[in-house]
C-alpha cells in the first residue's frame, strides 16, 4: 500500500532500536534531521540503541522538521562510590554512609594518636566501588592509648557493637547513689542540700527499690574525690538517708531512657528508622512530618544519636536521667 503525502510533507520513520550511528541516514532519506539527543539509563534497550523519539512513526511532518531522540545507556551500574570517612566524627560518617547508599557495618574504638572520637579506618577505601546497601566497617579513635577506655568489638553483631561501644568509662562524670526512706519531700530536702553547699546536680533519677518505705535517687554530679567526699558526708547527716555509695568507673552499668522527636518526610523517613535500628532504636510514633524515637544507653550514645538526628531536625527531647547500678552481687 502507497501512502501519499503533501509536495512539502513526509512519514517519520520508525528508530524505536535503531543504533545511534543509523538514525541520522534514516531520517536523511524521509528529508527529516536529527535534533536533540539525550541519553538515559535503560535495563531493556541495548546501549546507543534508541528508546523513543519526539514525533510518532507513521506521523505525517513538514519536511526538514527535527525529530528528538533518547538513546540508552544500557543498564544502569548500581555500584556505589565509597565516600572518603577519614578524619570525621562517627556521627558525620555514619550519615556520609547512609546518604551515599551504604549502610555502616562494625564499629570499633581504638586507641590511637589521632583525635579522639574520629574516623581512622574504613574496610573500603575512599573511591572503591561497591554494591548499593554494603556494609562500611570502622574503627574509632578512642585518644591516646588508654587500657580502661579501649573495647574490641571484633566479634559482636552490628548491633551489639553500637550498645556495647558506649560503655566505656565516663571520667567527667561521677554518679552517687543515696538510698533513703521514703518519707514525704526526701528528694526536695537532699536537693536543698546542694543547693545551699554549691554543688551542681547535672542530672537526677528517682524511684522506689525491692525493698518496701525506700527510695532509690541516683544523682550525676562533677567533681574530684574530695568534693565526693564531702558530698557523701553531708548527704548522710539527712535523716532517713540510709546509704551514700560513689559509683566507681569500672564494673557499673549506666543506662538513661530518651525520646525525640525528629523532623521527617518520604525522603528522609526510611533513612531515620534505619539509623535507629542501628542504635536498638523504637519508633514509637508516625507522622507525615515527624518521628517519635525511644533511645536507651549509655551518655556517649545518645549524645551521638542526637548529634546524627541534628542533621535531619531535632523538634523535642525529653530525658529520664541516668540510672546505674554495681555489676555483680554486690550493691
Amino acid at each position: 500500500m502507497t501512502v501519499s503525502v503533501g509536495k512539502n510533507k513526509t512519514i517519520v520513520p520508525n528508530l524505536s532500536n535503531i543504533d545511534l550511528d543509523k538514525v541520522e541516514d534514516i531520517l536523511s532519506k524521509s528529508n527529516l534531521s536529527l535534533g536533540k539527543v539525550e541519553r538515559k539509563y535503560d535495563d531493556k534497550v541495548d546501549e546507543n540503541k534508541i528508546i523513543s523519539q519526539s514525533v510518532n512513526f507513521g506521523e505525517e511532518v513538514e519536511k526538514g522538521t527535527k525529530i528528538d531522540i533518547v538513546v540508552s545507556r544500557g543498564k544502569e551500574d548500581k555500584k556505589v562510590e565509597v565516600p572518603d570517612l577519614m578524619g570525621k566524627t562517627e556521627a558525620e560518617a555514619i550519615k556520609i554512609l547512609y546518604d551515599s547508599g551504604l549502610a555502616v557495618g562494625k564499629t570499633e574504638k581504638k586507641a590511637d594518636n589521632q583525635k579522639a572520637g574520629t574516623v581512622i579506618w574504613q574496610s573500603y577505601g575512599k573511591g572503591v566501588k561497591v554494591d548499593a546497601e554494603t556494609k562500611i566497617d570502622i574503627v574509632i579513635s578512642s585518644g591516646k592509648s588508654n587500657s580502661d577506655s579501649v573495647l574490641n568489638l571484633n566479634y559482636y553483631t552490628e548491633a551489639d557493637a553500637v550498645t556495647k561501644k558506649y560503655t566505656v568509662n565516663e571520667p567527667d562524670k561521677n554518679y552517687q547513689l543515696v538510698i533513703t526512706k521514703n518519707t514525704s519531700g526526701i528528694a526536695a530536702r537532699i536537693m536543698s542540700l546542694f543547693n545551699r553547699r554549691g554543688y551542681f546536680v547535672k542530672k537526677m533519677s528517682s524511684g522506689i527499690t525491692n525493698k518496701e518505705g525506700y527510695a532509690r535517687l541516683t544523682l550525676t554530679v562533677d567533681g574530684d574525690k574530695e568534693l565526693l567526699d564531702q558530698i557523701q558526708k553531708q548527704v548522710y547527716k539527712i535523716i532517713d538517708v540510709v546509704k551514700v555509695k560513689i559509683f566507681p568507673d569500672e564494673g557499673v552499668i549506666r543506662r538513661e531512657l530518651m525520646l525525640i522527636k525528629v523532623k521527617a518526610n518520604d525522603e528522609t523517613r526510611s533513612q531515620i528508622v534505619q539509623i535507629a535500628d542501628i542504635y536498638r532504636g523504637k519508633i514509637l510514633d508516625v507522622s507525615p512530618k515527624s518521628l517519635v524515637i525511644e533511645l536507651t544507653g549509655g551518655v556517649d550514645k545518645l549524645d551521638g544519636f542526637v548529634e546524627i538526628m541534628n542533621t535531619y531536625g531535632v523538634l523535642e527531647i525529653a530525658k529520664s536521667g541516668v540510672l546505674a547500678m554495681s555489676r555483680g552481687e554486690k550493691m
